[in-house]
């Protein structure tokens, strides 16, 4: 199964209604033996809707400047993603996916006010030892040239990994300074209204006991998105490269300690979060990285 199957969507339903769907959908797995088809699908003439925009600019305190913060790409990416998770040709089930980490890249400058065509892929996927990886990525073109890409990859557990516990992360915090991010019970629910993301274990306790949590969870890209505005405040460079990698879900409400260090030639960032609570200082909840430009060579160590 190595054929390529392209589709442009002449439109793309609500992600309300994508939600509903990939709950629901019954997929036919995928057998370890078995390849995934790589799938690609594309949507032309995407605006950005200003009173979302500037709703999700206001959460987070990013400025008016008319510039897109990198983490706002997976939001309008989300929808195209996830019509083409429930594709008929996607043969696994959404639920079973964990979101790993992604990764955002910037090469041309792109004002809010663009026209974009977009193009979303899934290549395959990984082998892992708790299952697979498959990676979607999504790029952004303004009048034929690509201007971003947005990668996402999610780990499918196989049947046989579906109890595999993943090791503890005892790796010591970064050296760097910190500052406390304070999660209120409700930024699930707030941040759904802005981005469309109405996954019920976002939402309420309630709506997350069926999927295994005590608590309602925070948002991956929320996450993100208060890390990137906290952080570009003090950075002495705009930001062309972001990545993180997701390790274990922050509970709400909750508080958390965001550490960072600046590279010593001030063109990279790392970062970290982590459980700001006495005695949970271990608990590693994301890290990553920001660079001034894509692939910069300066090294990221502090």
């Amino acid at each position: 199964m190595n054929d390529m199957t392209v589709m442009p969507y002449s439109r793309v339903p609500s992600l309300a209604a994508l939600l509903m769907k990939a709950l629901i959908a019954r997929k036919p797995g995928l057998e370890e033996n078995m390849s995934l088809s790589k799938i690609e699908r594309s949507i032309t003439g995407v605006r950005i809707r200003p009173e979302s925009f500037n709703a999700f600019n206001k959460m987070f305190g990013f400025g008016n400047t008319g510039r897109i913060p990198l983490p706002y790409y997976y939001v309008l990416a989300q929808r195209v993603q996830l019509a083409l998770l429930t594709d008929p040709a996607f043969p696994l089930g959404i639920p079973g996916l964990v979101h790993i980490d992604n990764t955002f890249r910037q090469f041309t400058p792109a004002p809010a006010e663009s026209l974009f065509d977009m193009m979303c892929r899934i290549d395959g996927a990984e082998p892992s030892p708790s299952g697979r990886v498959i990676e979607i990525t999504t790029d952004f073109f303004i009048n034929g040239a690509r201007a971003v890409e947005c990668r996402s990859r999610f780990l499918h557990r196989n049947r046989k990994h579906l109890t595999v516990k993943n090791p503890k992360i005892t790796a010591q915090p970064i050296e760097g300074e910190r500052k406390i991010l304070d999660l209120q019970a409700n930024a699930g629910r707030r941040y759904a209204r802005v981005s469309g993301d109405f996954n019920p274990f976002h939402l309420h306790a309630l709506t997350a006991r069926p999927f295994g949590f005590k608590h309602p969870i925070a948002h991956g890209i929320y996450m993100l998105a208060l890390v990137d505005s906290a952080l570009e405040e003090i950075l002495p460079f705009e930001v062309k490269e972001l990545n993180v990698e997701y390790k274990r879900p922050v509970y709400l409400p909750s508080q958390v300690e965001l550490i960072y260090c600046l590279s010593k030639g001030n063109k990279s960032c790392l970062f970290e979060v982590r459980g700001a609570r006495s005695g949970a200082e271990e608990k590693l909840h994301m890290k990553g990285s920001f660079f001034s430009g894509v692939n910069d060579a300066d090294s990221c160590h502090c």
